[in-house]
């Protein structure tokens, strides 16, 4: 049985619902931590009774385990659990992983090691992959790109995505976060993104692990895995259309919106919100028109999260600048500066690739 020593070097905060298949193999990765030192968080959002049970079970069989109940009058969610996680958790420095995800034996002892070596960093990256089964192929989820920015590769989302991290791929020290106030927004589909945007726009230093050997982190994707119909789906874009308008506010308040981030976030905002929704319109057109054997009309109707849309990406076209309030018409936000715009042609560019590559990681 391990002992956890009063304040832990390392916490890992895991947000828990249900899903006691996924879930038993990644305590059991937990279990096999090399390192003593550190305290697993476990947040659980309610769950069924038994699965309640096998949590309140896991600290009598080693003391690195806390185990937290998410009270009633705090809404469902992985972000509020995290929280939860985050104010609860004593150690120095902290990693997020999700409830089905997995962590090699030396992955903290090795992030540990890497905090301490480089008293400058708010933030390490460690190697990270992904898999479908445990015994299936891996690949990389983030890989180290000397010259680029982290930050314009969160912005970018509009190609084959190119994150540099997702949950489990870093570590991040609890007093850069604290002194940044920073903590996990709900309502948010990509919360992740939104979170890491944020620790990189607050000016958190990052650090980066040797890439040369195998991964010590692995995200699961799941076979059918509908992640991007949640997105398509008219609570996904309205998700996005705020994350969206808040990133950009977000960098003009702390005086980052560079021109090249501007156009980056303008063209991921008018795929992911309008694009995606028309397409997910012409999907269910033509589901349609085979079930009922009749012509559908090829474009989905013109919803008011469209039109926002729409209007976002023309008045960026014509101003350079995020709108400072949507509820006048679109039509009269074009303007002729719209027609030279690089969106319709780095659209084109990327419908083109999505039919010619895969997706390369789960915001696909």
């Amino acid at each position: 049985m391990n002992e956890t020593p009063h304040g832990a070097a390392i916490a890992v905060v895991v947000p828990v619902f249900n899903r006691m298949e996924f879930l038993e193999a990644t305590v059991a990765s937990l279990r096999a931590q090399t390192m003593n030192n550190a305290e697993f968080i476990l947040v659980d959002d309610r769950s069924e009774l038994h699965f309640w049970r096998y949590l309140e079970s896991l600290p009598g069989q080693d003391r690195r385990f806390r185990i937290l109940r998410k009270p009633d009058h705090i809404p469902r969610g992985c972000q509020s659990s995290r929280n939860i996680g985050l104010d609860a958790c004593g150690a120095k420095a902290v990693m997020f992983l999700d409830s089905d995800d997995l962590i090699g034996a030396e992955c903290l002892e090795d992030r540990h090691a890497m905090v301490e070596s480089n008293p400058d960093a708010d933030l390490v990256v460690g190697p990270q992959a992904m898999f479908t089964h445990p015994a299936g192929p891996l690949r990389w989820v983030n890989v180290p790109r000397p010259g680029v920015s982290e930050l314009d590769r969160f912005l970018d989302v509009a190609g084959p995505l190119d994150v540099p991290w997702v949950n489990g791929g870093v570590v991040i020290r609890m007093r850069s976060l604290n002194a940044a106030g920073i903590r996990w927004r709900p309502g948010f589909h990509w919360d992740d993104v939104a979170f890491h945007f944020e620790c990189l726009v607050a000016g958190l230093r990052v650090e980066w692990m040797s890439f040369t050997g195998p991964a010590d982190a692995y995200y699961r994707m799941h076979h059918g895995e509908r992640y991007g119909a949640v997105l398509s789906a008219p609570d996904g874009v309205r998700s996005a259309t705020k994350m969206f308008g808040w990133m950009w506010r977000t960098l003009e308040d702390a005086d980052r919106g560079t021109q090249r981030r501007r156009e980056a976030l303008a063209v991921s905002f008018f795929h992911s919100c309008v694009l995606r929704s028309i397409d997910a319109g012409n999907s269910r057109s033509r589901e349609s028109s085979l079930s009922k054997r009749r012509r559908t009309a090829p474009f989905r109707r013109l919803t008011p999260t469209i039109c926002e849309g729409i209007e976002w990406g023309a008045r960026y076209s014509s101003h350079h600048r995020a709108p400072s309030t949507i509820g006048t018409s679109s039509r009269a936000a074009i303007s002729p500066a719209t027609s030279s715009s690089t969106l319709p042609r780095r659209t084109e560019r990327f419908r083109r690739s999505r039919r010619e590559q895969p997706p390369r990681c789960m915001l696909c």
